[in-house]
């Protein structure tokens, strides 16, 4: 990622740009910026040997509006993990709440209503469970519009916009963590609908994915 300096518009060193902090410091103003304040110099080769050249994870599918950015990338330690955890964990509550009462013929209504929240946590973490094994991120970019989806089959986050009202497409980092570890996230810069000036999509660790899907809208926004 190559940028240029608010004030002075020189390009920033790419060593003083501190992805972790998002600050910038540029040697020629010898002042420190947001990153978020510095413009993206677009280098098109480089945008065009990024898309020739997808990463682990994503595919281009040809529809025939258009074409479409799958991401699935799987954290097979990560599911696995959460899988123990929601056996260990619904299986506690549950058995001891629901099960063992029901079989022993020593259940009461009490004691169902306190367990609902059990319930509904179990729900939640085999959907999440269920995402990380067959959902996935969709960008699609056909008839003038960009569509986005975060989800399995139809169930999910979904996201909808005119081409035309993307005015820079930035990288930049999100409030979610993994293992301590901060998520980055594509970012689209425009004037939106609902007066909304910025929309972001696709969250992740993953440095290659995010710069993947940045040169896919970048190539197709034209």
């Amino acid at each position: 990622m190559k940028l240029k300096c608010p004030k002075c518009e020189q390009e920033i060193n790419i060593a003083d740009i501190n992805m972790q902090t998002d600050s910038v410091l540029c040697r020629s103003c010898e002042e420190i910026f947001n990153i978020n304040e510095c413009t993206e110099i677009i280098d098109k080769e480089h945008i065009k040997n990024i898309y020739n050249n997808p990463p682990n994870g994503c595919m281009i599918r040809e529809d025939f509006d258009g074409k479409t950015l799958i991401i699935k990338k799987k954290s097979l330690l990560g599911i696995l993990i959460l899988t123990i955890f929601t056996l260990i964990w619904s299986g506690l509550s549950i058995g001891s709440i629901y099960v063992m009462p029901i079989l022993n013929g020593k259940f009461n209504v009490e004691q169902g209503l306190f367990g609902i929240p059990f319930v509904l946590g179990t729900i939640i973490l085999v959907n999440v469970i269920m995402c990380m094994l067959f959902g996935a991120k969709k960008i699609k970019i056909a008839n003038g519009e960009l569509y986005y989806f975060n989800g399995l089959a139809k169930v999910g986050i979904k996201k909808r916009l005119q081409v035309s009202q993307i005015k820079e497409v930035n990288i930049t980092r999100s409030n979610i963590q993994t293992n301590n570890q901060y998520h980055y996230q594509v970012e689209l810069k425009g004037h939106f609908d609902n007066n909304k000036k910025v929309i972001n999509i696709v969250s992740t660790t993953d440095d290659e994915i995010l710069e993947y899907a940045k040169a896919f809208i970048l190539v197709h926004k034209k």
